[in-house]
C-alpha cells in the first residue's frame, strides 16, 4: 500500500541527472537529443505511479517543456524521443525504489502571438481599386499618403486642410467628425509653411512666442507667427 507520507529523492535530483544525460548525448554525438534536453524546462509529478513489488516502488512523471521551434522539429518522432529519454534517464540514476515511469514532452508556445499575420497568408479583406477609380482621386503627379486609422490623425488632417496647407478629401459623419481622409498633395501655402518651419531658429521662436502669450496652437496662429518670424529673420521687418 502506498505511503502518503513517503519522502522522494529522485525529483530533487532531476537536474543533476538531466545534466549527465546531456553529457551522454554529447559523447554519443546525438546533438538533437542533447539540444532537446538542454533547452527543456522541467517539472516532475511525484508519485505518478506506485507498484507494491519489492516493498513498493514509486514512478514519477517527468514533463519537458520545449521552446516552440525545437518542439516542432521533434513532433513527428515524439513517442520515440520520449521513450528514449525515459530509458536513458533511468539507466543514469540509482535512486532505490524510485524511477521515472513516464516522460511527457510539451510545447511552450508564446501566448497572443500574431501567428496568422506572420504567416503572410492571412486574408485581411484588401480592397482592389481600379485605375479609373484612382484617377478620380489622384491626378498625375499626386502622391498617396496613408496617415493612420486613428481618429485624432484624421482630425489633424482635416485641420491641415482647413488651414489651406494640403489638398485632401475628408469624409465626415453627421456630427462633423472625420472618419476618412485622403491626402492628395501639399498646397503652395503648405510648401511655404514647411520651408519656414525647417529653420530651427524661426520655429523655436514661434513656439516660444505662442507659449509666452498663452496663444492657441492652431494652424492659423502658427502660420501667422511663422510668417512674421521668417520676415524678421531675413531682415524684411
Amino acid at each position: 500500500m502506498r505511503d502518503p507520507d513517503e519522502k522522494f529523492l529522485l525529483p530533487g535530483q532531476i537536474e543533476r541527472h538531466l545534466a549527465a544525460l546531456s553529457k551522454l548525448y554529447e559523447l554519443e554525438g546525438e546533438r538533437e537529443m542533447q539540444t532537446l534536453v538542454v533547452n527543456a524546462q522541467t517539472r516532475v509529478h511525484e508519485g505518478w505511479h506506485y507498484d507494491n513489488w519489492d516493498g513498493g516502488t514509486y514512478g514519477h512523471a517527468l514533463y519537458l517543456l520545449l521552446p516552440e521551434q525545437i518542439y516542432i522539429k521533434s513532433v513527428r518522432n515524439l513517442e520515440a524521443i520520449q521513450s528514449k529519454i525515459l530509458d536513458d534517464i533511468n539507466k543514469i540514476h540509482n535512486v532505490h525504489r524510485e524511477h521515472i515511469s513516464d516522460v511527457f514532452i510539451e510545447m511552450n508556445a508564446p501566448e497572443n502571438e500574431d501567428w496568422r499575420g506572420k504567416s503572410g497568408l492571412l486574408s485581411v479583406g484588401r480592397r482592389s481599386v481600379s485605375d479609373q477609380a484612382c484617377k478620380r482621386i489622384w491626378e498625375d503627379g499626386d502622391f498617396r499618403l496613408f496617415l493612420s486609422h486613428k481618429t485624432e490623425s484624421k482630425v489633424e488632417t482635416a485641420t491641415l486642410k482647413e488651414a489651406g496647407l494640403i489638398d485632401a478629401i475628408i469624409r465626415s459623419d453627421g456630427h462633423g467628425c472625420p472618419f476618412g481622409a485622403i491626402v492628395r498633395r501639399l498646397t503652395w501655402e503648405g510648401h511655404e509653411f514647411l520651408a519656414k518651419a525647417k529653420n530651427d531658429t524661426v520655429w523655436k521662436k514661434v513656439l516660444q512666442q505662442a507659449e509666452e502669450k498663452g496663444m492657441s496652437t492652431s494652424m492659423t496662429v502658427i502660420n501667422g507667427l511663422l510668417e512674421a518670424a521668417a520676415k524678421k529673420y531675413i531682415g524684411l521687418e
